[in-house]
């Protein structure tokens, strides 16, 4: 017995650093991370037979005023997905004589964070810039979006947001082909995003 006891105390413990990645995320569990956004926005039909870009932008010739609404996950620091829905009594091209008509725009967008995948992730950071894309559909027709979204975080459950995105309707199902049988669509929104869960 005295000489186990003199073994163990002669015994030397060694600690092994367990290896750590520089660049590495933990992914999170199903109801973590969710997100609910709610915002106004400006919708502007951009279309081929109008040549003056100035007057494209919040004038109601072209566009009105509408909501959105969006639901969605971060899976990683990088990467999200969301469900957007938009309300929009928007214009009709020129041809229809800017027409006023009501629009649901619906999108699934993937949400790129170009901040956390670029300058690695940052709890206390304020300002994220979110890169999306998307496909959906718009007046009936199928769409594909691309826009950037700017975030700066209040606090842990809250934030504002801000975001750019081009809308292309397809009229004539060449959804790849951009030419004349396009409805395109400029998106401009303002809004709050409120996390849900745990963060």
């Amino acid at each position: 017995g005295m000489s186990a006891v003199s073994f163990a105390q002669t015994e030397k413990v060694e600690v092994v650093e367990m290896p750590t990645e520089k660049y590495s995320v933990q992914t999170n569990k199903f109801w973590n991370n969710w997100f609910l956004s709610v915002g106004g926005s400006f919708v502007s039909n951009i279309n081929h037979g109008d040549k003056n870009w100035s007057d494209l932008f919040f004038n109601d010739k072209y566009g009105s005023y509408g909501f959105n609404v969006a639901v969605g996950k971060w899976f990683t620091p990088g990467l999200g997905l969301r469900l957007k829905v938009d309300g929009i009594e928007g214009r009709r091209p020129t041809w229809y004589a800017g027409e006023t008509i009501d629009l649901w725009a619906y999108r699934v967008e993937s949400m790129f964070n170009l901040s956390n995948l670029f300058c690695g992730y940052n709890e206390d950071r304020i300002w994220n810039m979110v890169l999306l894309a998307g496909i959906g559909s718009i007046d009936d027709k199928t769409a594909m979006d691309l826009g950037l979204q700017s975030m700066w975080h209040l606090n842990k459950r809250m934030s504002i947001f801000a975001e750019a995105s081009l809308f292309l309707a397809d009229c004539h199902g060449k959804i790849l082909k951009i030419d004349d049988s396009y409805a395109k669509y400029m998106d401009f929104s303002v809004g709050l995003t409120f996390n849900l869960g745990k963060t």
